[in-house]
């Protein structure tokens, strides 16, 4: 087992010229902290599938970084790109790029 952690910000665009508040763009940024596992398969041979499970922040400027609930995630890329075990891993596994630190 390894942790597991991931950013991901997403940007809003909202409103329009012609209205009252004016057109308005925000981020909204989520991290993800857990514990990266193979549930079957080998990593090694390129035909293990990955699980990650752990807590969800919201990353605030004026709260700070909130937890705010649970994620569990099966990595199933593979199986939905139709990919067989033969293919090349080059961009990563089941088509993720995966940064972990143990």
């Amino acid at each position: 087992e390894e942790i597991f952690t991931m950013t991901i910000i997403r940007t809003y665009t909202t409103g329009s010229d012609n209205r009252e508040m004016g057109e308005f763009t925000f981020d909204v940024e989520r991290k993800f902290e857990g514990i990266l596992s193979v549930i079957a398969g080998d990593i090694e041979a390129g035909t293990g599938t990955l699980a990650m499970e752990g807590s969800m922040h919201l990353v605030d400027e004026f709260r700070g970084d909130i937890s705010v609930g649970y994620f569990s995630m099966i990595d199933t890329t593979k199986v939905k790109l139709g990919e067989d075990d033969d293919d090349d891993n080059a961009g990563g596994i089941g088509g993720m790029q995966i940064k972990s630190t143990i």
